[in-house]
């Protein structure tokens, strides 16, 4: 999975499938630095069409 943006529901879900997959990668190993980038991914995406409220104290 080489993308630099996730566009689609489908392509959000599938990272989503293989970080559940890498999760108990090594840190500084290849599957580590794929978990570090498909969370980075998902984030992005979760930012872009799941924004949460700031919180007022």
């Amino acid at each position: 999975m080489e993308i630099e943006k996730l566009n689609t529901v489908a392509e959000y879900l599938d990272a989503l499938d293989q970080i559940d997959h890498l999760w108990e990668s090594e840190p500084d190993t290849p599957e580590g630095e794929e978990l570090d980038r498909l969370v980075t991914l998902v984030e992005a995406y979760e930012e872009e069409h799941y924004p949460m409220d700031k919180l007022q104290p």
